[in-house]
């Protein structure tokens, strides 16, 4: 995992599924630009962005691509901080349920 910086690096990763990744590919413009942290695994991204609080964790790719993109949010987050908004694909949600691994120390705001 590393934190990559190159803008045309991310927009051509998200870019082959401009679908799934609207909301990143919008960040990528310099308005959004220096709120944002992204992480990188392959051809995997994971965006956090800090203009909010708490920050906002966005993490989306395809059933295909899960163990790539979990390899990736399990390596990310450790550094996370201790409170975000996480928009995760819903293949997260059924793990969380399922309390799976490094997941199940998050938890939803207003669920037990």
């Amino acid at each position: 995992m590393w934190v990559e910086r190159d803008r045309a690096v991310l927009a051509g990763l998200l870019g082959r599924d401009p679908l799934l990744h609207v909301y990143e590919l919008g960040d990528l413009d310099d308005f959004f630009w220096p709120y944002t942290t992204w992480f990188r695994r392959g051809d995997e991204v994971v965006l956090l962005y800090g203009a909010t609080s708490p920050p906002t964790l966005l993490a989306f790719g395809r059933p295909e691509r899960v163990a790539e993109l979990g390899a990736l949010l399990a390596e990310v987050a450790p550094s996370l901080p201790e409170r975000v908004y996480a928009h995760l694909s819903p293949v997260w949600w059924t793990l969380w349920r399922a309390g799976t691994g490094w997941m199940a120390r998050w938890r939803i705001a207003g669920s037990r």
